[in-house]
């Protein structure tokens, strides 16, 4: 009698297959996890649909971010004559740095100040020497400052620089800016500032190329 019957296991055949399935789904949807949330679908991705790392790279790959820092974000500037207020800074700068170097000299070189002073007043080749110094002084101050920062720490606080921010990248920028400086040095430095304060225009900077800018309120 046995042989006759056919064992089948309690799956398909008697439908405790989807019973099973059932209650399966329902104890995974009322599972709580670790921190309390239910675990998030992933999304869908398309086989047409790139990653975002490969966009990113696609979007920057051609992009110049030197030209994106002039350009964003993008100030305005207008031309001005002169700031007296930014060339009392830069001078009681220059004057500072000037002192500084000197105090290094006279350290290295044992002389006294009282012996320096004399000098000054009767020696001719001291008081060249003193003019060459505050030259260099202000020429390394000038050109240094404006060709890296476009500005002086004088025209930097009072928002002012020395041409546009393009101007900056272009190879003629450091011998325009030297060659104003130099036409300030040789013109005793007072008399280009006050002809531009006098006629309302850069004097200097016409004459070189490099022109002093504020920026727009």
């Amino acid at each position: 009698m046995l042989d006759e019957f056919e064992f089948k296991p309690l799956t398909e055949g008697l439908g405790f297959h989807k019973k099973a399935m059932e209650l399966k789904e329902d104890a995974l949807t009322k599972m709580p996890t670790q921190t309390g949330i239910l675990p998030k679908s992933k999304p869908l991705v398309t086989p047409n649909m790139p990653p975002k790392a490969v966009v990113w790279n696609q979007q920057t790959a051609k992009l110049n971010f030197r030209e994106a820092m002039l350009e964003t974000p993008k100030a305005q500037y207008e031309n001005i004559s002169f700031s007296w207020s930014a060339a009392v800074f830069d001078a009681a700068m220059i004057l500072g740095m000037t002192l500084l170097f000197s105090a290094v000299v006279f350290a290295l070189t044992m002389i006294e100040l009282t012996t320096i002073y004399d000098a000054l007043i009767t020696d001719v080749g001291i008081q060249v020497a003193a003019v060459l110094i505050v030259f260099a002084v202000f020429e390394i101050y000038t050109v240094g400052s404006r060709t890296f920062f476009g500005k002086t720490l004088g025209e930097w606080v009072f928002d002012i620089r020395l041409g546009q921010p393009e101007q900056q990248l272009r190879f003629s920028y450091p011998f325009r800016v030297a060659l104003r400086s130099f036409l300030v040095t040789i013109t005793g430095f007072v008399l280009m500032p006050v002809l531009s304060s006098a006629f309302g225009k850069d004097i200097a900077g016409i004459l070189t190329g490099a022109k002093l800018m504020c920026e727009k309120r």
